[in-house]
């Protein structure tokens, strides 16, 4: 008796089996590529709704890819980068990269400069890997800023890779984030000011060095070089008072005694950087104007 219902159990089993495999409906897509057909999606009375593959598309712009989602199966869409305002087109010199005017724009989303703060919260947390997650599902888009901030691991793409960095500090997991740095920061002092957009001014024409990490770290705005576009945005997140040479926030008697002693030579010249605050009217060069100005301040 007890073999009979053993065998009985067994075949239950068996014939469950055989009812959930029959069950599974395959769903298939054109290649495009060798014309044959290829499995994109399973969909089971079982499972419920389409359970899609997990290969990818890579998009137009070369570095995103979307991957399928239900119910079809099909790739989601590309996402369309925004860039938050329009920057002035800005001729520069081989010197100097030319006159880098104060953004007057609405503020555009590049606020948020440190790779991982993909959420714009001030910290890397398991938000920002949340938000990677729901990318590479196709369950949300990131601008183009966020997704220079997401790409954690530098090789070109916002994978899942990107997010599990973030995931494994979160959890205390001994994982090493090779890139963790703020984007703009090219003079490496864990700052971004003044200091890095004119390093970014003095390259050539706006042409990529060979310094990988520097290029990395100088394209703010995500286009794929590194040139006065760069260089203005840091600018106009950094620069408060234009004649604020001594950096204190104010622009008061001591900023006109240093601007006047290097100026005539008569003490301490300024530093670059300082020169660059010291022009105060922004027309490329500092003198006598910028003096004048800053005493009316």
């Amino acid at each position: 008796m007890s073999y009979n219902n053993r065998f009985s159990g067994a075949t239950i089993v068996v014939v469950l089996f055989a009812l959930i495999l029959a069950s599974a409906l395959l769903v298939y897509n054109s290649s495009g590529t060798s014309g044959q057909a290829s499995i994109s999606g399973i969909t089971s009375w079982l499972f419920g709704s389409s359970a899609c593959t997990a290969d990818a598309k890579l998009c137009p712009d070369g570095k995103t890819y979307v991957s399928r989602i239900p119910p079809k199966c099909e790739f989601a869409a590309c996402p369309t980068p925004t860039h938050g305002g329009t920057l002035p087109v800005i001729t520069p010199t081989p010197a100097h990269g030319g006159t880098l005017p104060v953004i007057t724009q609405s503020p555009p989303p590049y606020s948020c400069i440190t790779l991982g703060d993909i959420n714009c919260d001030g910290k890397v947390d398991s938000g920002d890997a949340l938000l990677i997650f729901q990318y590479v599902n196709s369950m949300r888009t990131l601008n183009s800023y966020q997704i220079t901030r997401a790409d954690l691991n530098k090789d070109g793409l916002v994978s899942f890779n990107d997010g599990l960095i973030i995931a494994n500090k979160e959890v205390g997991y001994p994982v090493k984030i090779p890139y963790i740095f703020k984007v703009g920061d090219v003079t490496g002092d864990g700052i971004v000011d003044i200091g890095d957009a004119l390093i970014i001014q003095q390259t050539t024409k706006g042409l990529r060095s060979d310094n990988y990490e520097y290029n990395i770290k100088g394209d703010v705005n995500n286009d794929g070089k590194v040139n006065n576009y760069d260089a203005n945005i840091i600018m106009s997140l950094t620069v408060k008072l234009w004649g604020d040479v001594n950096g204190d926030g104010k622009i008061n008697k001591t900023d006109v005694s240093l601007m006047e002693q290097s100026l005539n030579k008569t003490g301490k010249l300024l530093s670059p950087v300082q020169l660059k605050l010291a022009d105060v009217n922004q027309d490329g060069k500092f003198n006598q104007k910028d003096i004048d100005l800053a005493k009316k301040k």
